[in-house]
């Protein structure tokens, strides 16, 4: 089934591509395997929010900065705010990188997706500029 992997796990007990962080170095968290595949030491939520599982992952894991760069629609951006909401109490280093509309890690490259996380915004800067007001 789409919700499970060929261990038979369901997808809200890891991350896509978790075997292969740095957790010394700045996390990035995005949606999909291809978003992954992009982006420079990135994890996928294989969805569109945090399972407490996720979320207890990044909480002990965590020794830099979490990076939120998930899509930039309308669903993206609620991930964003979802995931930011659960974890903001917990990981006192956390940016968000800027998309608007349908942009989407995935169809970037490493290269341009890395010049794109060099420009962060603190979350409070992020919700204004997208004019979300909690």
């Amino acid at each position: 089934p789409k919700a499970s992997n060929s261990k038979n796990f369901p997808k809200t007990e890891f991350f896509f591509g978790e075997n292969k962080i740095d957790w010394n170095q700045p996390v990035v968290l995005v949606e999909g395997p291809f978003d992954v595949i992009n982006t420079p030491n990135a994890i996928g939520l294989l969805g569109r929010t945090l399972s407490t599982t996720q979320q207890w992952i990044l909480i002990n894991n965590i020794k830099n900065k979490l990076i939120l760069f998930l899509d930039g629609d309308s669903a993206g951006d609620q991930s964003t705010v979802d995931v930011y909401n659960k974890l903001s109490l917990f990981i006192d280093k956390l940016e968000i990188c800027y998309l608007d509309g349908q942009d989407d890690p995935g169809s970037h490259g490493l290269e341009a997706n890395a010049q794109t996380l060099t420009k962060l915004l603190k979350p409070y800067e992020w919700l204004k500029k997208k004019k979300i007001f909690i």
